[in-house]
């Protein structure tokens, strides 16, 4: 939660967008599954209307992911340069004496050890979007098709979450 915190304090407008495109990017992953699971209800009378919503899931999946990618990255990016912009003031600021008191491996291992961790958590971002994308989507595909079977679903999620012993801890 600190780190979506600190990318919302880094820019606000570019992680909203980039969770925006990945959430799409999943329910559109969704929308082919269930394009899909019609054409073979229809038994194989597939339409020229189907075939078309195909093929536009199919392009605008990928391009969502890749912008929700990009927007991540820059944002990641952005961060880790601020980050250590800031960080490189700072020690410049520091009179030499404290300095040496901290010894100097300690701050070089924040630069170089530290922020590079910011930015491979970054990265995970994007995967998580899309992945709550694909199960909102799917959950609300799943009760669209019958809501007594999302019920049950959602019952056993919420077992299977309140039962989890990583999160009790």
């Amino acid at each position: 939660m600190e780190l979506v915190r600190f990318l919302l304090l880094r820019s606000r407008r570019v992680l909203i967008l980039a969770v925006m495109f990945g959430f799409v990017s999943g329910a559109i992953n969704s929308g082919v599954l269930a394009l899909v699971n019609t054409a073979i209800f229809r038994h194989g009378a597939a339409s020229s209307a189907l075939f078309l919503a195909f093929i536009a899931l199919c392009t605008c999946a990928p391009l969502a992911r890749v912008a929700c990618e990009i927007l991540l990255a820059r944002l990641g990016q952005d961060a880790v340069y601020g980050l250590r912009t800031e960080l490189a003031q700072q020690v410049v600021a520091v009179p030499l004496n404290t300095l040496e008191q901290f010894r100097a491996h300690r701050v070089l291992s924040v630069l170089t050890d530290d922020i590079p961790s910011i930015t491979n958590m970054v990265s995970t971002i994007p995967l998580l979007c899309i992945n709550c994308g694909v199960v909102v989507s799917c959950l609300a595909y799943m009760g669209w098709l019958d809501w007594k079977l999302l019920l049950a679903v959602l019952g056993v999620m919420a077992v299977g979450i309140g039962t989890d012993r990583k999160s009790v801890v």
